[in-house]
């Protein structure tokens, strides 16, 4: 990982691409241990526990289903994206789930409370299909993309929190 995210600062192009099109603070770009591989920008994976999972390889300007590929074959299950300092949500909070691991980082440096799935927009039934929620008394936003496969995801986000809430 150490080698990733020194790639990363010899890279002042994707600094500037995370920081002015992505709109992540420096800060965000080194606590989510952002990286760079071949080109594309490294996104850990870490669990609810702050394991490390997988390592997702990003690259904006890519074609349809390349634009973000796991690190390596058998790698890349669908699965929630928690950003750095993640605590769950308790009564009285609010909850932005949002879609895509940038979008979800450029929430959280804002100070939210927020998380998503990896794999796209249609894997989060996969990336919820194990875990305990209780989201009585939480506020969720569902702030996903606004094209078909958004729309269905959104959907499926609000169905998924009304079921455990």
């Amino acid at each position: 990982m150490a080698r990733l995210v020194t790639a990363l600062k010899a890279r002042p192009d994707l600094l500037d691409f995370l920081q002015r099109e992505r709109c992540l603070s420096p800060r965000m770009i080194v606590a989510a241990g952002l990286g760079v591989h071949d080109g594309r920008i490294t996104i850990p994976v870490y669990d609810e526990d702050g394991a490390l999972q997988d390592i997702r390889r990003y690259r904006g300007n890519a074609g349809e289903g390349e634009k973000m590929l796991a690190w390596a074959r058998g790698t890349g299950q669908a699965r929630l994206f928690f950003p750095p300092d993640w605590t769950r949500p308790q009564a009285g909070d609010s909850l932005i789930i949002t879609e895509g691991e940038l979008d979800c980082l450029a929430v959280a440096d804002l100070g939210y409370c927020t998380l998503t799935n990896t794999n796209g927009a249609g894997s989060w039934g996969a990336a919820t299909k194990d875990g305990d929620w209780d989201l009585a008394g939480v506020t969720v936003i569902v702030a996903g993309d606004n094209d078909d496969a958004g729309r269905k995801r959104n959907q499926a986000v609000a169905s998924w929190a009304y079921d455990h809430g």
